[in-house]
């Protein structure tokens, strides 16, 4: 199942907008890892965006927190307001997905 996400690291990264490019992932359980792994890179090495409208990216994500978050859609072409879920940090830094 692929899912299609909006990625926002708290206060550090802005909340994503409409115009914002959607990211592949391929489960929930890569989103959950795509948001640990943000987190803990602290910056010190890239992390893999794959955009479906543009090439995909290795970026470097320094001041990550634990207010990240990945909305995430069952179709790219879903309302960018209304995710299908939420994959965020709980409150002893283990990722959480919520359906909404």
């Amino acid at each position: 199942m692929t899912l299609y996400g909006l990625w926002w690291g708290g206060p550090s990264y802005s909340r994503p907008t409409p115009d914002d490019d959607l990211e592949r992932l391929h489960s929930l359980s890569a989103a959950k890892e795509a948001l640990r792994d943000r987190y803990h890179s602290n910056g010190c090495r890239t992390e893999h965006f794959d955009f479906i409208e543009r090439e995909p990216e290795q970026v470097y994500l320094p001041a990550v927190t634990t207010d990240s978050e990945i909305w995430l859609y069952a179709s790219p072409d879903s309302d960018p307001a209304c995710p299908d879920w939420r994959v965020y940090f709980g409150p002893r830094a283990g990722v959480r997905v919520e359906r909404c």
